[in-house]
């Protein structure tokens, strides 16, 4: 028994030994880590509780060799500009959504750890690999190999002739990624069950708006028109999450209550907000407090797992109908010349095409910003780094885990569907563990929306919030705040006229400076981003084409996007 005991652990099964490593305890952990960090940023960008503002976090954690736990980067958002507020500087982010921004802010981080290795101070994370191809052991090899970028060769990550930058990670170094909730697109496309009465009266009310829709063609109201336009795509699908239409399961007639109108902009100020009782003055001073109390944690009752209800509601229940098949949505769309479109309507079997590559949600012009599924897939396969930064590295960066908080809509099928299975023959590997995680973000939205009708405010008054906060563990600027692509308080005409400060540090323009400073490569000066790309990355831009491939379509950035320059290598940060 002793002996086959000890010949048991000295060959562990690896597979195993991750999975009883990367479990929900495990998941649990690095979102509380992230809402925790969260909860010490200031107040600066965060949903305002007063107007019942609500978001959505992301972030990624390090783990190190021996099992310590940091963030070391993390972004809440859920907007998405649409091509006409595209910028060809590369000074505005298109993509706002909380995945993207943390990935944004966590390539800060591995530009600071690898400026730390050129100037002789230790990196929690990186090596740097010499000449000879062995670790360079003191500062005066990272400087004398720093120096030799001056050269006008291009950084290759293909070449293995020795004078090259080149980084890799240290041993036992992982990173974990979390999001609150599930990513928009293909992975919140996946089977729900719904009271018959409440898929009834959503038909209903569809059919209704669209006999509107129709009738609109024949009045030349014009605001009337947009009005009747917009009720009834928001009463199909739901921006960046695909969940019931109040944020919770249908178990009441007033649950399934389409809203009746939409704001022109998310962030919009309602023209008629709600005003409570005198003898709820103090609701919304309170309000902060009290969601905090109602998310859900570890040992809480999950809401779509497990559904309990009291004599009360059984009987309710049973007025409503009994349980049928419905799906859950997102309100990612699929590209314009795909073959095939999502049919419009409520109820039944899954209206929206599995699989597929989605753009994000959005009411405004265009977007050509694919769905967050969309781009943790491709993550996944050509490196979650980037074509920059994975020319500098001897191997790509894969997550260890994917983690979706707890208290929303998920399912593990449509999750290893959108992130592993449709790159199954390209993903990089070890593929990430994926993982439902059972606490949830008290700033999101359906816990917003949960408080609110516990104090009978209108749930329709929730909103997402305008703007994203942006952090990341760095010495210089870790905080950033962005409103519109942008830095927050610069105004959009001061922005037009190419003011430095208003460009985020986690803008595209800021990341290509940082790339050209680190590598000290002055021949990359005016040369457009999309050339640098191609000629730096070839190994990375081969496992981007395996990956459309196997995704069928993508939708990538116009050309004038692509082609923004740095002009002065020593610009200010």
């Amino acid at each position: 028994m002793f002996h086959t005991l000890i010949v048991f652990l000295s060959l562990p099964d690896l597979m195993s030994l991750s999975e009883l490593t990367y479990n929900q305890d495990f998941g649990n952990r690095v979102s509380s880590l992230v809402i925790d960090r969260y909860n010490k940023l200031p107040k600066t960008g965060k949903p305002n509780v007063n107007e019942y503002q609500w978001t959505l976090i992301s972030g990624i954690c390090l783990e190190e060799e021996d099992g310590r736990l940091s963030v070391v980067a993390l972004a809440t958002g859920t907007k998405c500009l649409g091509v006409n507020s595209y910028s060809v500087r590369g000074d505005v982010l298109h993509d706002s959504h909380a995945e993207v921004l943390t990935r944004r802010a966590w390539l800060r981080y591995l530009y600071s750890q690898m400026n730390l290795t050129l100037s002789g101070q230790p990196s929690r994370i990186f090596d740097q690999i010499n000449d000879t191809g062995s670790v360079s052991s003191n500062s005066t090899t990272c400087s004398t190999h720093a120096a030799k970028l001056t050269s006008s060769e291009p950084a290759d990550s293909t070449s293995k002739s020795g004078n090259r930058l080149k980084f890799r990670l240290k041993p036992g170094i992982k990173f974990h990624f979390y999001t609150s909730h599930t990513p928009c697109g293909d992975a919140s496309i996946f089977p729900r069950k719904i009271k018959q009465k409440c898929l009834e009266k959503l038909q209903n009310q569809s059919k209704r708006l669209k006999l509107e829709k129709s009738m609109v063609k024949k009045t030349k109201d014009s605001d009337h028109s947009e009005r009747v336009k917009d009720n009834l795509e928001s009463t199909l699908v739901q921006s960046h999450q695909s969940e019931n239409i109040d944020g919770s399961l249908f178990t009441s007639e007033h649950d399934c209550e389409v809203p009746a109108k939409k704001r022109k902009s998310n962030s919009e100020v309602p023209s008629k907000k709600f005003k409570p009782a005198a003898s709820e003055v103090g609701l919304k001073d309170f309000l902060a407090k009290a969601l905090v109390e109602h998310a859900r944690t570890p040992g809480s009752e999950e809401t779509e797992e497990v559904e309990t209800s009291s004599d009360e509601d059984e009987t309710q229940n049973e007025e409503m109908g009994k349980l049928v098949e419905d799906f859950h949505r997102t309100g990612a769309k699929n590209l314009p010349e795909a073959s095939h479109q999502d049919p419009r309507g409520v109820g039944g079997p899954p209206y929206q095409h599995t699989g597929v590559v989605r753009t994000k949600p959005g009411r405004g012009d265009p977007t050509y910003s694919v769905s967050c599924s969309d781009k943790i897939a491709k993550w996944s396969v050509v490196g979650w780094e980037g074509g920059l930064i994975s020319s500098l590295l001897l191997s790509p960066i894969q997550m260890s885990t994917i983690i979706v908080g707890g208290g929303v809509p998920f399912s593990h099928q449509a999750l290893q569907r959108a992130l592993h299975s449709r790159v199954a023959n390209c993903i990089l590997t070890p593929t990430p563990t994926l993982l439902h995680a059972q606490v949830e973000f008290p700033a999101g939205r359906r816990n917003m929306k949960r408080v609110m009708k516990k104090f009978g405010c209108p749930v329709s008054l929730a909103r997402p919030a305008g703007g994203s906060v942006v952090w990341c563990d760095v010495d210089y600027k870790p905080l950033e705040v962005s409103i519109d692509g942008i830095r927050q308080g610069v105004s959009r005409k001061k922005h037009n006229l190419n003011n430095i400060n208003s460009t985020l540090l986690v803008s595209s323009y800021k990341m290509l400076l940082q790339y050209i400073q680190l590598t000290k490569q002055e021949h990359y000066v005016n040369v457009p981003y999309a050339k640098i790309k191609q000629t730096s990355a070839s190994e990375y831009l081969a496992r981007m084409s395996k990956c459309k491939q196997a995704l069928g379509r993508w939708l990538d950035v116009p050309e004038q996007f692509r082609q923004f320059c740095v002009q002065d290598i020593n610009e200010k940060l």
